[in-house]
């Protein structure tokens, strides 16, 4: 199975090597999904969360961290809530949703990845 999904990150379809990439991310036993890129994405744009009205009134606070696909193109491409605060995880996966990066690259071509993204929010 890790030897289709290894080639499928090289099928012309993007949905396909999107899908392959997630899929090998989450291979249970080690399989490291970062050995398929030469170089990490960079973050270009990190738009902050906006605080939920009623999580502001309460002071509600903590860190949301959303798992994500970052595509080829640099964009979020799928995201999940790994660690949930309730009342704060909305607001933290639309503000990642709009975060932007410099893609991953394997062999010099944009590439897209797995990466953890941390939202905290934090009541002053």
């Amino acid at each position: 199975m890790v030897h289709a999904l290894r080639n499928a990150l090289d099928d012309p379809s993007v949905p396909v090597r999107e899908a392959a990439t997630w899929a090998l991310a989450h291979i249970k036993g080690g399989f490291e999904h970062m050995t398929l890129v030469d170089s990490p994405p960079k973050v270009l744009v990190q738009t902050k969360p906006l605080y939920p009205p009623t999580a502001f009134k309460d002071k509600l606070a903590g860190t949301v961290m959303i798992e994500i696909l970052i595509s080829e193109l640099g964009n979020v491409a799928h995201a999940e809530i790994r660690e949930s605060v309730p009342g704060l995880d909305e607001a933290a996966l639309a503000s990642v949703r709009d975060w932007r990066f410099e893609p991953a690259t394997r062999g010099g071509k944009p590439v897209a990845c797995v990466a953890f993204a941390p939202v905290v929010f934090r009541y002053y």
